[in-house]
């Protein structure tokens, strides 16, 4: 969804300052021989898959002269360019968690948020072959995000809950058994007493026998 690129002190006004007039772009100051760089390295780029914004990675030892002109005294040092401006962003490595917060600061949202609010918005009109097919897309896209499921039921309970037993009743085999196992999850988050919980037990009983 985003770029990442290299930059240097020859394309540093094209691919940064010129580039962030049509999106964010975060800068990042790095070294080879920094540990903390290479561990920040990853989640930067695996975000900037995610999210709509440049990645701009600066080695300060190739670029000395464009270290000194942004007063980079450590690195990781990540800085922040809109609209041609250049702000002070973090120093260090932040945890994933703290990352996507900076994403959510710039007005930024994921591929999945995105693909979320299309599954909210399908649920709240009726269109359940819709959401189903979206939410489908984004478990094939996000495999591994076992708190996938439970986002999607933040907002809306009942709407998960709903196209989630729908996946249920068309595919058992689909991620394992994957549709079925969020149900689970849903049901220990709002516990057995809550009416929900009562309601889409019995329904995903009448299905599986």
């Amino acid at each position: 969804m985003g770029l990442s690129i290299t930059t240097d002190q020859a394309n540093f006004a094209h691919d940064v300052l010129e580039a962030s007039y049509q999106k964010p772009v975060l800068v990042d100051f790095f070294a080879t021989w920094c540990g903390p760089c290479q561990m920040l390295k990853p989640l930067l780029e695996k975000l900037a898959q995610e999210y709509d914004f440049v990645l701009a990675k600066v080695d300060i030892d190739q670029n000395q002269e464009l270290a000194q002109a942004y007063d980079v005294q450590g690195v990781p040092d990540v800085r922040i360019v809109l609209d041609g401006e250049v702000t002070e962003g973090f120093v260090g490595v932040l945890p994933e968690p703290q990352l996507r917060e900076l994403m959510a600061q710039l007005n930024l949202k994921s591929t999945l948020e995105i693909g979320l609010t299309q599954v909210y918005d399908a649920a709240v009109i009726g269109q359940m072959e819709l959401a189903q097919t979206t939410l489908k897309a984004l478990l094939d896209q996000y495999p591994d995000n076992r708190e996938l499921q439970l986002e999607v039921v933040q907002k809306d309970y009942q709407a998960a809950l709903e196209i989630l037993l729908e996946l249920v009743s068309r595919d058992r085999t689909y991620r394992d058994d994957g549709a079925r196992k969020a149900m689970l999850d849903v049901f220990n988050l709002l516990g057995n007493e809550h009416p929900l919980t009562t309601e889409y037990r019995k329904r995903l009983m009448l299905i599986l026998y």
